[in-house]
């Protein structure tokens, strides 16, 4: 039984649906500005994990302390990656993670990763769907207009051999 308890506590559980221990930070700092029912379904669907908002100030600084992870925007300021002494994790919401890694990040075992490119699947079907309609629009406007150009040249056509046949 102990063996199962100590595997459980690395790994996604179905009833907390958060990492504990080693493999996922508890307490997440989200430094963006969430909607209050957004935010609320993240508490609801990890409420294992003891996430927070706030701007640099709002928080408290015992709790900035124990923070294991931040989830921003914007570059985190030196003076309070120092006083995040627990952080182990930092993902950035833009990509270039490159600005993201300041000295104080640089110092320390923090993992830092990104999200970007996660939509480039979604982008190059949209892309994709978008190229087959404008296909599908100009090849059908050029046969209109084909169709449009016969049909006249048919139309003087006939009504010259109308003209001719009279007597």
């Amino acid at each position: 039984m102990r063996a199962i308890d100590n595997q459980r506590t690395h790994q996604l559980t179905a009833n907390s649906r958060c990492y504990t221990k080693i493999a996922m930070s508890q307490k997440i700092w989200l430094r963006v500005k969430l909607p209050e029912n957004e935010l609320a379904s993240l508490q609801q669907e990890f409420s294992d994990c003891d996430l927070r908002t706030g701007d640099d100030s709002a928080l408290d600084p015992q709790w900035l302390a124990r923070v294991d992870g931040v989830f921003t925007e914007e570059t985190v300021p030196d003076e309070i990656v120092r006083r995040m002494t627990r952080l182990r994790w930092l993902h950035v919401t833009r990509g270039g993670v490159n600005a993201y890694l300041t000295p104080a990040v640089r110092a320390r075992p923090i993992q830092v990763t990104g999200s970007k490119g996660i939509h480039g699947t979604v982008f190059s079907e949209f892309a994709l769907a978008c190229i087959f309609i404008m296909f599908g629009v100009v090849t059908s406007w050029i046969t209109s207009v084909v169709g449009a150009l016969l049909f006249v040249v048919s139309l003087v056509g006939w009504i010259g051999d109308l003209r001719h046949d009279q007597p």
